[in-house]
């Protein structure tokens, strides 16, 4: 292996913010937000570092029945998703977003009511059982959906655009093979992501891309951005947003429980996981510069128990555990093929006012740290927070911490799919989920059907 110059601070700066890619303050709404330009295919240009374009591409991703699988199950579905984590070579994010969806609108367009007319009474009763199980379940005005944005740097709009398109079927098979399916967004998708965190109209005002407008973004953005408070955001004068990160974590993380605790709220939030790969020759050089130190602090202290005659004393514990755990990893590294990334936990949390953005923000802490993650409101710079938080690539908050794949997996965002067909029928509610079943039970793979009741109530006169 080569030696390289400081591999302590190259690690470090590992996916490091871009720098100037906010103005401090930014001159208005536009330049407070990381996009320059948004292309009608969905990649977006985000800015440069290094005398390189930054481009960006968004994905959207199913859920899959993570929660409701035998251990070997959900052991497969980890070793798959530790070998996505160990395919990624580019900055990327994972965005769990609760967005703002009508619950009455979406009823209303999804299910299937045709014979209203003809069975008035059975349609009637329909309704009112949909609107029973939506208060027994809790239903919210909420949809949650899961983004991955990848970051790239590129010379060119045309370079990104090739290195886009060649990862993209290796993306999907590497979903697929976790059971979940993941789609590319174009730019009119991507911007309807971003508007519903700051409007409640995207259900009835579908976002539509002009490409000859000068700049489609500033339609999609919120009319006024207040981010001089120390630890909270005003949009739009009455929206109070307050972005929290991962500051601790505990050695042991249970990987089905705090991703939805995180996510399972009744308001409109984000959390995004925020990765960036090293590449294994720094990784080398970091773990054998820190071997390294590691064997001087031990030599040191033994040449100094030596002069003052305590020659039968042995290394101190936390020198020895230290020197046990860094030769622990690197032989973890080494055999199981395992890559590092240095990762970032955000959270977003919104109200309608200060007092009540106090309290889900305590209640999100609580959650955090009964799941192992200490969290803490990232304070004076909101804003810049917020930006890496939104399902668009680039970076510009730093705290980050160094995770191996395996450990990397307890962060997983599955839990359970959602069964939601347009045109389908009501069955009730999903068990694990607690959100509306609305199924073409022929679209299926077992599409058979099931009539049950009394002796003479019809039966056979209904088949």
């Amino acid at each position: 292996m080569a030696f390289m110059i400081n591999p302590s601070k190259r690690f470090k700066e590992t996916g490091a913010p871009e720098k100037n890619s906010l103005r401090k303050p930014p001159g208005s709404v536009r330049e407070a937000f990381f996009v320059r330009r948004a292309y009608e295919n969905g990649i977006f240009l985000i800015g440069e570092a290094g005398g390189l374009a930054l481009y960006d591409r968004c994905f959207v991703f199913s859920d899959i029945n993570y929660a409701n699988r035998d251990r070997d199950g959900k052991k497969q579905i980890l070793l798959d998703l530790a070998a996505f984590l160990s395919f990624m070579s580019a900055d990327f994010k994972i965005t769990a977003a609760n967005e703002y969806r009508s619950m009455r609108s979406f009823v209303r367009n999804v299910f299937c009511d045709l014979n209203r007319e003809k069975y008035p009474e059975i349609s009637r009763g329909m309704r009112e059982w949909i609107a029973e199980k939506m208060k027994d379940g809790d239903v919210q005005d909420l949809e949650k959906v899961m983004y991955l944005t990848i970051t790239v740097r590129a010379y060119s709009y045309e370079e990104a655009r090739s290195y886009f398109l060649g990862m993209q079927a290796q993306l999907e098979n590497l979903f697929l093979a976790m059971g979940s399916i993941l789609m590319p967004l174009d730019a009119a998708a991507r911007l309807s992501s971003i508007r519903k965190f700051f409007y409640f109209d995207t259900d009835t005002l579908p976002v539509s891309f002009d490409r000859t407008a000068d700049d489609p973004v500033k339609g999609i953005l919120p009319v006024s951005v207040e981010a001089g408070e120390r630890d909270f955001m005003i949009f739009n004068g009455d929206r109070y947003v307050s972005v929290l990160f991962g500051r601790s974590f505990n050695t042991s993380i249970d990987e089905e429980s705090l991703m939805r605790s995180l996510t399972r709220v009744t308001y409109p939030s984000l959390c995004t996981i925020d990765y960036a790969p090293v590449d294994r020759s720094t990784l080398k050089a970091y773990l054998t510069y820190l071997h390294t130190s590691a064997e001087r602090a031990i030599s040191q202290e033994l040449d100094e128990r030596n002069r003052h005659g305590m020659t039968l004393a042995g290394i101190s514990y936390a020198k020895e555990k230290n020197m046990e755990e860094l030769e622990g990893i690197a032989d973890q590294i080494d055999e199981n093929d395992e890559s590092c990334l240095l990762v970032g936990l955000l959270v977003v949390i919104s109200a309608p006012s200060e007092d009540l953005l106090a309290k889900r923000i305590e209640s999100m802490q609580h959650a955090g740290k009964e799941n192992g993650v200490m969290l803490e409101t990232y304070n004076w710079v909101q804003l810049k927070a917020f930006n890496t938080a939104l399902p668009i690539g680039g970076r510009q908050v730093r705290h980050r911490r160094a995770f191996l794949t395996s450990s990397l997996v307890s962060l997983q965002p599955f839990f359970s799919q959602d069964l939601c067909d347009r045109g389908g029928f009501f069955y009730g509610l999903n068990r694990t989920t607690k959100q509306l079943v609305i199924k073409d039970r022929k679209q299926l793979a077992s599409p058979h059907g099931m009539i049950v009741g009394h002796t003479g109530s019809g039966k056979s006169m209904e088949i």
